[in-house]
């Protein structure tokens, strides 16, 4: 199977969560892909943050994991993806962060499983595939 991570399963990767990293260890790195949007909302975090030891900490295990995990690329299909699922959400009145749309976009454009710990909030998402790792 391959998986998408979306932004709070790489934050718990990044603090070390044992049930995180043990599922993550058990994948193949080809089989597990960073989407931008989770890029950007990683780096964003990491910009916010003071200088500490506590920073330089996380941006060194930020920095591991996107140079072993590769990146999930922003195709036409992943476009269409993002239109249709926004649309849905907001027919039904369930909308939900673009950039959370956008990660399950790739995920649902790939036929890949997005890992997450929101599952609640993303299981609105219509045929989206869902696994939470820090359970």
């Amino acid at each position: 199977m391959r998986y998408i991570l979306d932004t709070n399963i790489v934050s718990e990767l990044m603090r070390g969560n044992a049930a995180a990293l043990a599922k993550l260890r058990e994948c193949s790195s080809q089989n597990v892909a960073l989407p931008q949007p989770v890029r950007a909302e990683i780096a964003f975090g990491l910009a916010l943050m003071r200088r500490s030891r506590r920073k330089a900490t996380l941006e060194h295990r930020w920095a591991v994991l996107a140079q072993e995990l590769r990146s999930a690329s922003w195709t036409d299909e992943v476009s269409q993806s993002f239109a249709e699922i926004k649309a849905l959400l907001q027919r039904n009145g369930n909308l939900i962060e673009d950039f959370d749309i956008a990660i399950a976009a790739h995920a649902t454009a790939e036929g890949h499983c997005l890992v997450t710990n929101n599952t609640k909030h993303l299981a609105r998402i219509k045929g989206l595939r869902i696994e939470d790792w820090t359970d």
